[in-house]
């Protein structure tokens, strides 16, 4: 999945806003210049009218993306949030009515991990960094040592 940080989103935006804004200058002065005769300049701004507009397109397809990513991320965030209130729900339900395996502990215990797991996304659609879920440091980096051997 590829994420942008909330910073590169914003500029990306501004590039578009900026392009966009250019685009029409240009396809307005050519159009002017057009009225007057000057066909070099007139053509010479619908160039780089075009232009522009490419870019702009360009910017709107990252941006849109972006945003089909992000929600997915929100999509993710939604039902771990989910499994954790059902968790939370059975554990609730078994400490109320008794405790037919014995202790309520896993149920707890799997609703703060999925918990974590949320918190987890959430620093990814911040900082656009997959983290770890038991220590929150960058996957890919090295740092996590999740599974490894003591």
């Amino acid at each position: 999945m590829n994420m942008m940080t909330t910073h590169r989103t914003i500029q990306i935006h501004n590039l578009l806003d900026t392009v966009s804004s250019k685009a029409r200058v240009c396809r307005t002065g050519s159009g002017n210049l057009a009225r007057i005769g000057n066909t070099i300049g007139s053509t010479s701004q619908l160039h780089r009218a075009q232009r522009f507009e490419r870019i702009a397109e360009r910017c709107q397809r990252r941006l849109g993306s972006a945003e089909t990513a992000l929600q997915e991320l929100r999509d993710a965030q939604v039902s771990w949030g989910n499994l954790a209130d059902s968790e939370e729900s059975l554990a609730k339900f078994y400490e109320d009515n008794g405790k037919p395996y014995g202790s309520t502990d896993t149920y707890h215990y799997r609703a703060r991990m999925y918990r974590r797991v949320v918190q987890a996304l959430q620093i990814q659609i911040d900082t656009g960094v997959s983290v770890c879920s038991c220590c929150f440091k960058p996957f890919g980096s090295g740092q996590c040592t999740l599974g490894e051997a003591a």
